[in-house]
């Protein structure tokens, strides 16, 4: 039996692949070129479509990578996780009052300036 979120992930899936898809540019046919038609408009147009579908495309995965921290940390039943990451600096995991959760660098405690 599969699990309903398992073919909810394998829908979202086949979708992205399907986006992902770079759809063919028009064939150009000779004499039927728009008159006001500025390529480099259009050209730069294409190229900030494209960079807003990646971008919109890594939001949905970070919003699911954010459930699913929010569904780890209910699991276990914390609210508040400090942990080491890769890059060797300190962040905390935790679930605010709007129920998401977040994670934010600890910030190391500065040591007392001593007077000479």
């Amino acid at each position: 039996m599969t699990k309903k979120s398992d073919t909810k992930t394998e829908k979202k899936a086949a979708a992205k692949a399907k986006a992902k898809a770079k759809s063919p540019t028009q064939t150009k046919i000779p004499g039927t070129e728009r008159r006001d038609r500025i390529e480099e408009i259009e050209s730069a147009g294409s190229k900030y479509r494209e960079a807003r579908d990646a971008r919109m495309e890594m939001q949905e995965d970070e919003e699911q990578a954010q459930q699913d921290l929010t569904n780890v940390l209910r699991k276990h039943g914390v609210t508040s996780y400090v942990y080491e990451g890769h890059d060797g600096k300190k962040y905390e995991a935790y679930i605010p009052a709007e129920a998401k959760a977040k994670v934010r660098r600890v910030k190391e405690p500065k040591a007392p300036k001593v007077a000479e």
